[in-house]
This record gives C-alpha cells, sequence and structure tokens, in this order.
C-alpha cells in the first residue's frame, strides 16, 4: 500500500482504496498565523517540515507550491509521516499531515490548523500488485478485504 502521487509501470497495478486530505497544521507559537485565512506567499518566511526529498509526498508539495510560483524548500525533514506532528508541536515549523490524524491532536489543543487560501490536493492510499505473479490465497484473501468498499 501506498499513497499517492505514485508513478507505476507495468506489470504494476494500482488500486485506489480510499481518499484523504491533509491539513497545514502549526504549533502555539503559530496561533496568530493560525487565526486567520493565509495564502500561499504569505508563509514564505514561516519554516516548514516536509518529508525528505524523493517522496511523493515532498513531490507532490513541490508541485503544488511551483504550481502557486513558489518554491518548496522545507526548512526541516521528517523520516515518516508521525514525526512530523511532535515536531510541528514542539513549535519547530508547520507543516502538512493526514486531516484524520490531526483532528485528535487538535481537539486537544496539541497543534492547530492553518487554513489556507489554495486548496490542498487530494491524495488516495493505493494498493499496489504485481499483475505478472501469482498471488497465494493470502494475498487474495487481503486483497479482498482491503477492496471491500471501495
Amino acid at each position: 500500500m501506498v499513497t499517492t502521487p505514485i508513478d507505476i509501470k507495468k506489470p504494476l497495478h494500482k488500486t485506489s482504496l480510499l481518499s484523504f486530505r491533509e491539513i497545514l497544521i502549526g504549533g502555539s507559537s503559530y496561533a496568530a498565523i493560525a487565526s486567520r485565512m493565509q495564502s500561499l506567499h504569505d508563509l514564505s518566511e514561516v519554516p516548514f517540515i516536509s518529508l525528505g526529498a524523493g517522496t511523493g509526498t515532498r513531490e507532490l508539495y513541490s508541485q503544488y507550491f511551483l504550481s502557486h510560483h513558489l518554491v518548496f524548500s522545507p526548512d526541516m525533514e521528517a523520516s515518516t509521516t508521525d514525526q512530523i506532528l511532535p515536531m510541528v508541536a514542539h513549535n519547530l515549523g508547520i507543516g502538512f499531515y493526514p486531516e484524520a490524524l490531526a483532528s485528535e491532536p487538535i481537539a486537544r489543543g496539541e497543534v492547530l490548523p492553518i487554513r489556507l487560501v489554495e486548496p490542498i490536493p487530494e491524495r488516495e492510499i493505493c494498493l499496489i500488485r504485481d499483475t505478472s505473479r501469482p498471488k497465494s490465497i493470502a494475498a487474495r484473501k487481503l486483497m479482498e478485504y482491503l477492496q471491500r468498499d471501495t
């Protein structure tokens, strides 16, 4: 399973399982920024936290910023998405984080949502499979289970 954007080639096949959105979040030091709608340009001097270069997430946000005539150059890099939340909560910068995962930390006041003028692209969680290889019974059952509500 992977998240978009992802570039695959045959014999691999991609099946979308779930759509999700990310939101921009900041710690308590960014309360003034979070108190009103922001444009990406407004945030050009604010430190960003992101996944490292070479990841689909980093490429997505590089293209997102480029489509708004800006360069995305994060000040800090996290190895995994789950590392972004504590970095943001400790006021090391602001970062994009899955909305569903951010809801509880927002409710607890650990982080604040930062509303953007520019809509953030929707993403998908996808199942990738190699169509040139046979599937074991367990693999077929797992695929059926994952795809049952899609």
